[in-house]
């Protein structure tokens, strides 16, 4: 069993590394795809995404800060631009096997420091921005707050509580942001991250003595 995980790369050298932001250069910054999208408007959907962040930046054991950069016609999953970009889809592809979304990066091979990443969400499913949330839709702040934790080098994370509904099986509240699944239509618990998720981002871009106040392994 594990907690959350570090996304890891095998360099060529075949060393482990992690893969993470270099912040010594200040804020990460990210950009949003200009396209209106389907379900409500372009600032509302901006909005969204600058309030996923926050919930990651808000943590007082991390570093990592990010800054919209601004809009952009280009588009998520289009790499080599120097943008990191945030966008709609309506590639089937991401649809068929239930993907809300995907977040992808390119990195120094070498290092594994982050130097792009890009996040894609499906236009294959309703969305809202709905504080409380909205039946039938799927929240874009829950669902972009979890990806962002990937735009960073987080991996899913082993903490989920699953229960029986019917013949399904449904997410309940304690499971980390970073499990892979969502809590479902209407659903907005994954605005706030767990125990497990502020850890995860605190090992990988620790303030100033976490590891001695904290304690590691």
């Amino acid at each position: 069993t594990g907690a959350y995980h570090i996304i890891q790369h095998v360099s060529p050298d075949g060393n482990d590394v992690e893969l993470e932001w270099d912040t010594s250069f200040g804020p990460v910054p990210f950009f949003v795809n200009n396209t209106t999208p389907l379900d409500f408007s372009l600032e509302e959907a901006v909005q969204a995404f600058e309030q996923s962040y926050q919930a990651w930046e808000d943590v007082e054991t991390a570093t990592i800060t990010f800054e919209l950069a601004g809009l952009t016609s280009a588009k998520p999953f289009e790499f080599f631009d120097g943008k990191s970009t945030l966008g709609f889809t309506s590639d089937p592809d991401l649809a068929s096997p239930g993907v809300l979304g995907a977040t992808l990066q390119v990195i120094d091979i070498r290092s594994g420091e982050i130097v792009e990443a890009d996040i894609v969400f499906s236009n294959s499913f309703f969305w809202s921005v709905d504080p409380n949330g909205a039946p039938g839709t799927f929240d874009l702040v829950s669902v972009a707050t979890h990806e962002i934790g990937h735009f960073f080098g987080l991996d899913h994370s082993h903490v989920g509580f699953m229960e029986n509904e019917g013949f399904d099986r449904q997410l309940v509240s304690g499971a980390a942001i970073m499990f892979p699944f969502s809590f479902g239509p209407g659903n907005v618990e994954a605005r706030t991250l767990t125990d497990d998720d502020i850890t995860g981002i605190s090992v990988m871009y620790p303030m100033g003595g976490f590891a001695t106040l904290r304690g590691r392994l």
